[in-house]
């Protein structure tokens, strides 16, 4: 059973009451919002697909998933009304209510760097660094691997299903 009251930084969710406040102030949700809101809250700092969110919040999963991404998108107005974004996307995955996302972009952006090792010496390893911790903004391509010295196509380390097709160096199908 979820409790009740649900605190995330400044925003307090009353699930009895149906009711939620940020900074001070009542919010004007609609059901599917405020459903919607409740059960980020019950799994902070936890993705959940917008599968997830049409199951638990809808109650089936067979509408179009860009009715999650409406309702997100009209939630996250109203949250943002009054302070900070709460709901974050997570390409590729979904949304998650996080209170200090800060720190986690650190971490998506160092998950973005391919496992291989890349080429450059010291002061690029000290480059790619400073980029996953967002001290630094450079673009991405510029650390992929030589395609010259390496034969493989800098986009095939973007995209992990897809290499590089006997013959030549486009994508496969």
């Amino acid at each position: 059973m979820s409790q009740p009251v649900l605190q995330v930084k400044d925003l307090v969710i009353d699930t009895q009451a149906h009711s939620a406040v940020r900074a001070g102030k009542v919010m004007d949700l609609t059901h599917r919002e405020f459903s919607l809101l409740a059960t980020l809250a019950q799994h902070p700092g936890i993705v959940l697909s917008k599968v997830q969110l049409l199951t638990q919040v809808w109650g089936s999963e067979h509408y179009d998933l860009n009715l999650v991404e409406v309702h997100i998108s009209a939630l996250r107005r109203k949250l943002e009304e009054h302070g900070p974004r709460l709901i974050h996307t997570v390409r590729g995955v979904g949304y998650v209510l996080r209170p200090d996302a800060a720190r986690h972009v650190a971490i998506e952006r160092a998950a973005l760097l391919p496992d291989r090792p890349l080429r450059g010496g010291r002061k690029a390893h000290r480059k790619r660094q400073q980029h996953a911790t967002g001290k630094l903004h450079i673009a991405f391509h510029k650390f992929l691997p030589c395609p010259r010295r390496t034969g493989h196509n800098p986009r095939d380390f973007l995209r992990p299903n897809r290499g590089p097709v006997a013959g030549n160096n486009s994508f496969g199908a």
